[in-house]
C-alpha cells in the first residue's frame, strides 16, 4: 500500500511482475516511463522511498483557498437595488471571515445564477491584498455594473481568492 498507487494502477503494475514496493524499486526507470509517461518518475520515486512533498500532520488544518457566501432571493430580481444591498451583506460576511481567519486576499470573484439556473461569473484582481468589506463590495459591485447582467437574478455569490498564507503587520490606511 502506498500513496498514489490505488485500485486502477495496481493491477497494470501487477502485468508487469510488480507485487511489492521492493520490486517497484528495482524496476528500471526506462520500464516504468515508458509504460507509464511522466508518471513513472513518481512511481520509482514511491517504490525507492522518496518523497519531496512536505509532511502535513493530520491534525493541522488545510490551507485555505477561498472565502465565499452566498444568497438565494425568495424570487428573481432584476431590482438594482436590492442586489446591491446584498453584494454589500455578502462583501461584509466573506471580509468578517477573513479577518477572522487572518487572510488577507486580492481576487473577488461574483457569480450570478438566473431564473433558468444558468450560471454567470466574473472577477477583477485588486492591486493589494485586503480584507476590508467596503473594498470587496467596491470590486464586487465594479464587477455587477461591467457585466450588465440582466436577466432575472435566482442567486447572487461572491468568493475571494488568492489567498496568501500570512497576515502582515502593517495595512494600507
Amino acid at each position: 500500500k502506498a500513496c498514489g498507487i490505488g485500485w486502477a494502477l495496481t493491477p497494470k503494475l501487477n502485468e508487469l511482475g510488480i507485487n511489492t514496493l521492493s520490486e517497484l524499486g528495482e524496476t528500471p526507470l526506462a520500464t516504468l516511463v515508458g509504460k507509464f509517461g511522466s508518471y513513472g518518475y513518481r512511481l520509482h520515486a514511491i517504490g525507492n522511498g522518496l518523497d519531496e512533498d512536505a509532511v502535513h500532520p493530520y491534525y493541522l488544518p488545510d490551507s485555505i483557498k477561498s472565502i465565499g457566501h452566498q444568497f438565494t432571493f425568495l424570487k428573481d430580481t432584476t431590482e438594482p437595488g436590492e442586489i446591491g444591498r446584498m453584494l454589500l451583506k455578502l462583501s461584509e460576511l466573506v471580509a468578517t471571515r477573513a479577518r477572522g481567519q487572518g487572510k488577507l486576499g486580492k481576487t473577488v470573484h461574483l457569480w450570478f445564477r438566473s431564473s433558468n439556473f444558468h450560471n454567470y461569473g466574473r472577477q477583477i484582481t485588486l492591486p493589494t491584498n485586503t480584507q476590508d468589506g467596503m473594498t470587496i463590495y467596491f470590486a464586487a459591485l465594479r464587477i455587477w455594473q461591467a457585466a450588465s447582467f440582466t436577466a432575472p437574478s435566482r442567486l447572487v455569490g461572491g468568493t475571494r481568492t488568492n489567498l496568501p498564507d500570512q497576515t502582515p503587520q502593517q495595512l494600507t490606511i
